[in-house]
């Protein structure tokens, strides 16, 4: 496995149909890397790098920055959504996108301000 951080490989991003496809933009890696110090526990990206006929089948959005490798959906092991949505927000603040959702929480480095509940 490829080491591109002190806490995350590269297997890790890659898109979950087993395309091959993978890769995270640089901004979305330090976001992560600061949530698992804030932590102090495991951060696992559910889902991150996405090819197009794999966020088809997971009914993603259009234009999802889950193509670009600059979004992921992140749970934090013994930490509560909410809390991780909250520090997220705190982290990511007008730069990106921060979605709530039962179980998981989705960050991006979209660029702008976004936020939502699913």
């Amino acid at each position: 496995m490829k080491k591109i951080s002190p806490n995350f490989h590269e297997e890790e991003f890659a898109c979950k149909c087993g395309c091959g496809l993978s890769g995270i933009d640089p901004e979305l890696l330090y976001a992560l890397e600061c949530v698992r110090e804030k932590f102090k526990a495991p951060v696992t990206a559910t889902s991150a790098r996405r090819c197009e006929k794999h966020n088809r089948t997971v009914g993603g959005a259009e234009e999802s920055f889950h193509l670009t490798g600059k979004a992921a959906d992140i749970v934090v092991k013994g930490v509560p959504a909410a809390n991780v949505a909250d520090y997220c927000e705190s982290l990511i603040r007008d730069r990106g996108g921060v979605g709530r959702y039962p179980g998981f929480t989705h960050i991006d480095v979209r660029g702008k301000r976004a936020r939502w509940r699913g």
